[in-house]
């Protein structure tokens, strides 16, 4: 059988909602904890060592309390977000 328009389309707007999540991309650079709230849902602490990699999804947004601000980069969605911070600081992030 051969795809209608109607099945195109329907296919097209199934791809767009799966391309709305959101893929956060944690590296610690050095050791750190982060205390990660997705979506609104309840808080989950991380204890992370230098060298780790954490990946999180999350459909609407992230809340990040970062203990070491220069200790992680975050990538999400393929694009670096700057961690505004030293090494020791401490960080509330919003994302997006």
């Amino acid at each position: 059988p051969t795809a209608t328009q109607g099945d195109v389309e329907s296919n097209k707007s199934i791809a767009k909602a799966v391309e709305e999540k959101f893929v956060l991309h944690i590296t610690a650079k050095e050791d750190t904890w982060m205390k990660v709230i997705v979506d609104n849902r309840d808080p989950k602490e991380y204890n992370l060592v230098s060298g780790d990699d954490l990946e999180l999804e999350a459909s609407s947004k992230f809340n990040l309390l970062i203990g070491n601000a220069g200790g992680v980069t975050l990538r999400l969605n393929d694009k670096e977000v700057l961690v505004a911070g030293k090494s020791g600081e401490m960080v509330n992030l919003d994302l997006p």
